[in-house]
């Protein structure tokens, strides 16, 4: 055959073939790395919830360890007792002005706050530095513990439950819907004002100890 008719030698095709073979490659690290990356996520994913789910079996099986593993109650003082009582106080009266039975989140720092002021008043620091005031929210306690009266289930029972964490259950409900609708219907007469102002007096005292 004569060489007229060969095909013309592309002395570029090395090169080309090298340079597809390196971005091929790169491809392939790049996918690679992509994978590893959305791998490394997904087992950090699934690290968070098996502590979280440690956790939460922990607490169940071991309900006394919450209050013990507390730091801030080891180096409780009158700033961190009035600032418990005044946390208490804004929940309060947001239930007084809106109806709070639908709002989890509210829910959630009622219950939060309502564990704290009870380890609050039921700490020796309390008990030593503010013994009339302790005796008093005490008082207080008993008084949001006990209602509504002659009931299975008071406010206070619910509220040591962590209502609102995983649950909230309609009698609960009921309760908050009840105290800011008593409020808006006579704010004299209602539980809350009650509470508020017995809460307004123990602050006073406290700060002014």
């Amino acid at each position: 055959m004569n060489d007229f008719h060969k095909p013309p030698i592309n002395r570029d095709e090395p090169r080309d073939y090298i340079d597809r073979v390196h971005r091929l490659e790169k491809d392939k690290k790049e996918q690679t790395s992509k994978y590893q990356a959305v791998a490394e996520k997904n087992i950090g994913f699934m690290l968070v919830n098996l502590i979280f789910f440690i956790r939460k079996a922990f607490f169940f099986l071991f309900p006394f360890a919450k209050s013990t593993t507390r730091s801030d109650i080891a180096a409780l003082d009158k700033q961190y007792i009035t600032e418990q009582l005044l946390i208490f106080k804004q929940i309060l009266l947001l239930l007084a002005r809106e109806d709070q039975g639908e709002n989890l989140k509210y829910i959630q720092d009622f219950s939060k706050i309502w564990q704290k002021l009870n380890e609050v008043c039921n700490n020796d620091y309390m008990a030593k530095q503010f013994p009339s005031q302790a005796l008093k929210l005490k008082l207080l306690i008993r008084q949001i513990l006990n209602y509504p009266p002659h009931e299975d289930h008071s406010l206070g029972s619910y509220l040591f439950k962590d209502v609102g964490m995983d649950w909230a259950p309609f009698p609960f409900l009921e309760i908050l819907k009840k105290l800011h609708h008593n409020y808006q219907k006579d704010p004299r007469l209602s539980e809350l004002s009650v509470w508020l102002s017995f809460l307004n007096e123990i602050i006073k005292e406290i700060e002014e100890k």
